[in-house]
């Protein structure tokens, strides 16, 4: 039964980040932004031999104001993603320009979320129909 409070607070959740990410794609700016260094960090979550580092884009870009801004993307990848002088478009605040991202894969935390909601739902509704209705 507990399963089938989760899966509800799960897709209830999902929806929020929806919103929350389709609100930020109405207020963000699309801009190119070049790659001007690529920094290895070392990935502490990998068991595997060829992924023992990631790879993150260091981002530069002149704002709406003229601004120039520099600054990390925290979507980080093995192997590399992005090549040095590479220009990529992200998607950022002008308001809030170390807030940015890129617009490919912008809804995924919300699906993975959702998806686990409805994983849940229908493990719970299938526990629930096993455990109190009897045919």
């Amino acid at each position: 039964m507990y399963i089938l409070f989760i899966g509800v607070a799960l897709v209830l959740y999902s929806e929020y980040l929806f919103r929350k990410t389709r609100k930020f794609k109405e207020e963000a700016v699309e801009i190119e932004a070049r790659v001007v260094e690529i920094i290895e960090e070392f990935n502490i979550r990998s068991t595997r031999t060829f992924d023992k580092y990631l790879y993150y884009p260091v981002l530069e870009f002149e704002d709406l104001y003229g601004k120039q801004i520099r600054r990390k993307l925290n979507q980080g990848s093995s192997p590399p993603s992005y090549i040095l002088n590479q220009k990529v478009k992200i998607l950022y605040k002008p308001d809030e320009p170390e807030n940015m991202t890129t617009p490919t894969n912008i809804y995924l935390p919300a699906y993975l979320v959702l998806s686990m909601g409805l994983i849940c739902l229908v493990g719970g509704l299938l526990g629930y129909i096993e455990n109190y209705i009897q045919f």
